[in-house]
């Protein structure tokens, strides 16, 4: 797959695991974690093979990375929303990644699964590294204000 798709798709697992999470698996612990960092480990591979392909490009700063959509009409131009993966990106991908997937995973033991009184799982945590993901490639200012989980 192309790395700007790949790009694009990175905040969407942790998105769609939110949303099943609340609309159906709330009631259990062991289904949500699962689905949870499940999610995490889709983002995470995908931010890892981004990563690969980052650092085996050459001269990436040169030659970024990079994918944009018109957004918003304005005028005679727009304003676009997308991606970059420059070599300050691709190192940020790269740890913002591994923290992720490591507080997913510690979460688990944080959570209790086998104390069922403890509480559910922290949403606006789940949240937050959605937008921390989203926030790492973001190409402009404007993709920067849009997710605003930063």
């Amino acid at each position: 797959m192309q790395p700007e798709i790949l790009t694009w798709l990175i905040p969407l697992p942790p998105i769609l695991a939110f949303a099943l999470i609340i609309l159906f698996t709330n009631k259990s612990n062991r289904i949500s974690h699962s689905i949870a960092v499940g999610a995490m480990l889709l983002s995470w591979g995908m931010a890892m093979a981004v990563f690969v392909t980052a650092i085996t490009t050459d001269e990436l700063g040169l030659h970024p990375i990079a994918s944009a959509i018109a957004w918003l009409p304005i005028g005679v131009g727009s304003l676009e929303i997308g991606v970059l993966i420059d070599p300050l990106s691709a190192i940020t991908l790269f740890f913002v990644a591994w923290t992720c997937l490591g507080i997913f995973i510690y979460s688990i033991g944080y959570h209790n699964l086998a104390n069922p009184k403890m509480p559910k799982i922290n949403m606006g945590f789940r949240r937050r590294m959605v937008g921390s993901s989203r926030c790492m490639h973001a190409s402009s200012p404007l993709s920067l204000y849009l997710h605003s989980g930063c």
